[in-house]
């Protein structure tokens, strides 16, 4: 067995498919919107690599296929968004890379400004608590937030954070600093979220694109990225008004 045999695409939306439950070729054709003769041809390749097995007619994922799914998810979703990750990188610990695939009922928004004008939407419903972590600080909207967490560069000056405007749209606010941030995420409420990753020839966070979030699953990946870096990062300045 190799890499090559099963990352393709087509395989690896029968195994997708097939991980929802049983099929016969006939549903499997339909699903996937190609021809009974081209479904068997894969059909049979994966049967040659006891991924699945043909049971009365219908096929199913064997052991070995249920635990090859569960791997190649993260591939499938790199792939399903290739010209994306062709042109950034992904620098992320393992556990991360291995559960990308958390993000696969995400919007990829496109565009500085729509990104932009989407958080200050968003902010402008319900904001009663904001976790950011940019490369380049920047002074937050003029939207009152009950609680707002920051995750900026070691180097960013206090003039650059916009203390004044912090004290002013912030009940209470942290700041944590780390040396490098290698990709920019945002946590409104739990509710929304956003995830950018720096161009790969610039190595800069591009803000032309950003995976936009609001399904569970990708919440909770985001949560636990947030989580990771801000165990990892310096306590910087907070602050609580009124107090």
């Amino acid at each position: 067995m190799t890499l090559a045999d099963i990352i393709h695409p087509t395989r690896l939306k029968m195994l997708d498919l097939l991980g929802g439950g049983s099929q016969a070729l006939a549903d499997i054709a339909q699903n996937l919107e190609l021809s009974k003769p081209e479904i068997s041809r894969h059909l049979a390749k994966l049967r040659e690599l006891n991924l699945v097995e043909k049971r009365d007619k219908i096929h199913h994922l064997t052991g070995l296929g249920e635990v090859i799914l569960n791997l190649t998810s993260p591939i499938e979703f790199i792939i399903n968004n290739y010209d994306y990750f062709m042109n950034h990188k992904v620098d992320l610990p393992f556990s991360f890379i291995r559960d990308i695939d958390s993000l696969m009922n995400s919007e990829l928004l496109s565009g500085t400004g729509y990104f932009i004008s989407k958080i200050e939407e968003i902010r402008e419903k319900t904001a009663n608590e904001a976790k950011m972590m940019v490369d380049q600080p920047f002074p937050g909207s003029d939207t009152q937030i009950e609680k707002g967490l920051l995750i900026v560069p070691t180097y960013a000056k206090s003039e650059n954070l916009n203390l004044e405007l912090l004290h002013k749209t912030c009940n209470y606010f942290e700041i944590r600093t780390l040396p490098i941030i290698n990709l920019s995420l945002g946590i409104i409420d739990r509710k929304y979220g956003f995830l950018l990753f720096p161009e790969r020839i610039t190595g800069k966070i591009d803000y032309n694109y950003a995976f936009y979030v609001t399904d569970d699953m990708g919440l909770d990946f985001l949560s636990r990225l947030w989580d990771y870096f801000w165990e990892k990062a310096e306590y910087r300045i907070g602050s609580s008004v009124g107090i």
